[in-house]
């Protein structure tokens, strides 16, 4: 995997903090409403997945760790995730090939879209209408 960071505001969190919202992903977010992944082998497999997947993960599952953070903070951390994983996974698709990894990280966005509060919040698909 590559983990080359990103030119953004928002880095990849230390693995330590990635780890427990991975957590948060499998019971809240797994098999919602497709199973993306081997549930036994989500979490060891981690730190091979894509630096775009990481970001959609997170951006789709920080939400429920609002007791460890507000509510603000946790709203501007979750669009700062799916602005970068956005970001990654469209540069990626545009410049081809398509891999899994890709498809999975659009259907989390996808789904972080349609869970998002803000009707400002721009859609992972819209860059797709523009050509």
């Amino acid at each position: 995997m590559a983990l080359s960071m990103p030119s953004s505001s928002t880095p990849l969190p230390p693995w330590e903090e990635i780890i427990p919202v991975a957590e948060l992903y499998l019971l809240y977010c797994d098999s919602q409403p497709l199973p993306l992944f081997y549930r036994d082998s989500f979490l060891s497999s981690l730190q091979t997945r894509e630096t775009e997947l990481l970001f959609a993960i997170l951006a789709l599952a920080f939400r429920f760790s609002y007791g460890y953070h507000s509510r603000a903070d946790s709203t501007s951390l979750i669009n700062g995730y799916a602005e970068v994983a956005r970001g990654l996974v469209m540069k990626r698709v545009s410049e081809g090939p398509v891999e899994l990894s890709h498809l999975q990280s659009l259907c989390i966005l996808s789904l972080v879209d349609f869970t998002s509060t803000d009707p400002a919040f721009p859609t992972s698909f819209q860059h797709l209408d523009s050509s």
